[in-house]
Protein backbone atom coordinates (compact mmCIF):
# COMPACT_ATOMS: atom_id res chain seq x y z
CA UNK A 1 0.00 0.00 0.00
CA UNK A 2 3.25 2.40 0.27
CA UNK A 3 3.64 2.19 -3.47
CA UNK A 4 -0.45 3.25 -3.88
CA UNK A 5 0.34 6.24 -1.32
CA UNK A 6 3.64 7.17 -3.36
CA UNK A 7 1.42 7.70 -6.44
CA UNK A 8 -1.59 9.07 -4.62
CA UNK A 9 1.26 11.70 -3.29
CA UNK A 10 1.98 12.18 -6.89
CA UNK A 11 -1.89 13.12 -7.86
CA UNK A 12 -2.54 9.70 -9.42
CA UNK A 13 -6.46 9.59 -9.57
CA UNK A 14 -6.33 5.30 -10.25
CA UNK A 15 -4.02 5.03 -7.40
CA UNK A 16 -6.68 6.43 -5.09
CA UNK A 17 -9.55 4.55 -6.70
CA UNK A 18 -7.11 1.29 -6.02
CA UNK A 19 -6.19 2.43 -2.44
CA UNK A 20 -10.50 2.83 -2.21
CA UNK A 21 -11.06 -0.18 -3.20
CA UNK A 22 -8.67 -2.15 -1.03
CA UNK A 23 -9.77 -0.19 1.91
CA UNK A 24 -12.98 0.40 1.83
CA UNK A 25 -15.19 -2.14 3.87
CA UNK A 26 -12.68 -2.06 6.22
CA UNK A 27 -13.13 1.54 6.77
CA UNK A 28 -16.76 1.39 6.19
CA UNK A 29 -16.66 -1.25 9.01
CA UNK A 30 -14.61 0.44 11.46
CA UNK A 31 -16.46 4.09 11.02
CA UNK A 32 -20.03 1.57 11.48
CA UNK A 33 -18.94 1.76 14.94
CA UNK A 34 -19.14 5.10 15.56
CA UNK A 35 -21.60 6.02 13.00
CA UNK A 36 -24.54 3.49 12.96
CA UNK A 37 -25.85 5.86 10.11
CA UNK A 38 -25.25 4.65 6.90
CA UNK A 39 -25.28 8.02 5.37
CA UNK A 40 -23.18 9.11 8.01
CA UNK A 41 -20.85 6.77 7.85
CA UNK A 42 -20.68 6.93 3.82
CA UNK A 43 -19.98 10.56 3.95
CA UNK A 44 -17.04 10.42 6.73
CA UNK A 45 -15.65 7.80 4.16
CA UNK A 46 -15.55 10.04 1.47
CA UNK A 47 -13.68 12.91 3.92
CA UNK A 48 -10.84 10.18 4.74
CA UNK A 49 -10.03 9.67 1.37
CA UNK A 50 -10.06 12.93 0.47
CA UNK A 51 -8.01 14.05 3.45
CA UNK A 52 -5.72 10.82 2.90
CA UNK A 53 -5.50 12.75 -1.27
CA UNK A 54 -4.61 16.05 0.36
CA UNK A 55 -2.16 14.38 3.03
CA UNK A 56 -0.97 11.32 1.23
CA UNK A 57 2.93 13.56 0.70
CA UNK A 58 2.91 14.13 4.37
CA UNK A 59 2.80 10.63 5.34
CA UNK A 60 5.78 8.47 6.99
CA UNK A 61 6.36 4.96 6.99
CA UNK A 62 8.18 5.34 10.14
CA UNK A 63 5.26 6.35 11.84
CA UNK A 64 2.75 3.40 11.65
CA UNK A 65 1.18 1.62 8.32
CA UNK A 66 -0.99 3.13 5.42
CA UNK A 67 -3.93 0.99 7.34
CA UNK A 68 -3.72 2.33 10.55
CA UNK A 69 -2.89 5.50 9.42
CA UNK A 70 -6.31 5.66 7.46
CA UNK A 71 -8.49 4.00 10.42
CA UNK A 72 -6.90 7.19 12.89
CA UNK A 73 -8.24 9.19 9.69
CA UNK A 74 -11.66 7.29 10.16
CA UNK A 75 -11.83 7.28 13.52
CA UNK A 76 -11.11 10.68 14.26
CA UNK A 77 -13.55 11.62 11.40
CA UNK A 78 -16.51 9.72 12.93
CA UNK A 79 -16.01 11.14 16.13
CA UNK A 80 -15.77 14.43 15.30
CA UNK A 81 -19.22 13.85 13.41
CA UNK A 82 -20.51 12.37 15.99
CA UNK A 83 -19.43 15.34 18.22
CA UNK A 84 -21.25 17.84 16.01
CA UNK A 85 -24.57 15.71 16.09
CA UNK A 86 -23.92 15.65 19.79
CA UNK A 87 -26.17 12.42 20.27
CA UNK A 88 -27.18 11.58 23.77
CA UNK A 89 -29.69 8.98 24.77
CA UNK A 90 -32.14 11.77 26.45
CA UNK A 91 -32.59 13.12 22.90
CA UNK A 92 -33.51 9.31 21.12
CA UNK A 93 -37.09 9.22 20.80
CA UNK A 94 -37.96 13.08 20.92
CA UNK A 95 -38.66 14.96 18.07
CA UNK A 96 -37.93 11.86 15.64
CA UNK A 97 -38.23 12.41 11.63
CA UNK A 98 -40.32 9.71 10.05
CA UNK A 99 -38.85 9.79 6.48
CA UNK A 100 -38.72 7.49 4.19
CA UNK A 101 -35.65 5.04 4.57
CA UNK A 102 -36.47 1.84 2.94
CA UNK A 103 -37.72 0.18 6.09
CA UNK A 104 -41.08 -1.18 6.15
CA UNK A 105 -42.90 0.64 8.89
CA UNK A 106 -43.04 -2.03 11.49
CA UNK A 107 -39.55 -2.04 11.21
CA UNK A 108 -38.99 1.30 11.71
CA UNK A 109 -41.06 0.98 14.77
CA UNK A 110 -39.16 -1.68 16.60
CA UNK A 111 -35.83 0.18 15.68
CA UNK A 112 -37.51 3.05 17.66
CA UNK A 113 -39.06 0.60 20.24
CA UNK A 114 -35.50 -0.45 21.01
CA UNK A 115 -33.93 2.80 20.76
CA UNK A 116 -35.86 4.02 23.27
CA UNK A 117 -35.85 0.54 25.77
CA UNK A 118 -31.66 1.00 25.51
CA UNK A 119 -32.03 4.70 26.21
CA UNK A 120 -34.03 3.95 29.31
CA UNK A 121 -31.74 1.65 30.19
CA UNK A 122 -28.61 3.60 30.18
CA UNK A 123 -30.60 6.23 31.88
CA UNK A 124 -30.97 3.85 34.44
CA UNK A 125 -27.38 3.13 35.12
CA UNK A 126 -25.70 5.13 38.48
CA UNK A 127 -24.21 8.66 36.91
CA UNK A 128 -20.56 7.63 37.29
CA UNK A 129 -21.22 4.82 34.97
CA UNK A 130 -23.60 6.44 32.91
CA UNK A 131 -21.00 9.30 31.76
CA UNK A 132 -18.41 7.12 31.57
CA UNK A 133 -20.24 4.85 29.24
CA UNK A 134 -21.33 7.75 27.37
CA UNK A 135 -17.99 9.39 27.02
CA UNK A 136 -16.51 5.41 25.76
CA UNK A 137 -19.35 5.00 23.38
CA UNK A 138 -20.98 8.08 22.05
CA UNK A 139 -17.62 10.18 21.89
CA UNK A 140 -15.49 7.56 21.29
CA UNK A 141 -12.43 8.18 23.96
CA UNK A 142 -10.19 5.16 25.45
CA UNK A 143 -10.28 4.05 28.58
CA UNK A 144 -7.16 6.16 28.86
CA UNK A 145 -8.29 9.51 27.66
CA UNK A 146 -11.76 9.29 29.88
CA UNK A 147 -9.48 8.57 32.86
CA UNK A 148 -7.00 11.45 32.40
CA UNK A 149 -10.40 13.60 31.63
CA UNK A 150 -12.21 12.22 34.64
CA UNK A 151 -9.22 12.21 36.84
CA UNK A 152 -9.85 8.22 37.63
CA UNK A 153 -7.37 5.93 38.06
CA UNK A 154 -7.77 3.58 34.57
CA UNK A 155 -8.21 0.70 36.70
CA UNK A 156 -11.71 2.39 38.36
CA UNK A 157 -12.47 3.82 34.77
CA UNK A 158 -12.41 0.02 33.04
CA UNK A 159 -13.99 -1.16 36.31
CA UNK A 160 -16.97 1.15 35.83
CA UNK A 161 -17.59 0.89 32.47
CA UNK A 162 -17.64 -3.49 32.29
CA UNK A 163 -20.65 -3.04 35.40
CA UNK A 164 -22.02 -0.85 33.19
CA UNK A 165 -22.29 -2.89 30.35
CA UNK A 166 -23.14 -5.97 32.69
CA UNK A 167 -26.07 -4.26 34.09
CA UNK A 168 -27.27 -3.40 30.37
CA UNK A 169 -26.64 -7.03 29.35
CA UNK A 170 -28.77 -8.47 32.03
CA UNK A 171 -31.42 -5.56 31.88
CA UNK A 172 -31.56 -7.18 28.15
CA UNK A 173 -31.87 -11.24 29.61
CA UNK A 174 -34.77 -9.65 31.68
CA UNK A 175 -37.07 -7.98 28.91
Amino acid sequence: MISLLERIAGQDQGALEELCRQTRLSLLGRIRRILPDQHDAEEVLQDVYLQAWRMAPTFREERGGVSAWLFMIARTRAIDRLRRHRFRPESVGQDREWVDSGERPDQACLRHWREDWIASQIRGLAPGQRELLELSFYEGLSHSEIATRQGLPLGTVKTRIRAALERLRLGFQQS
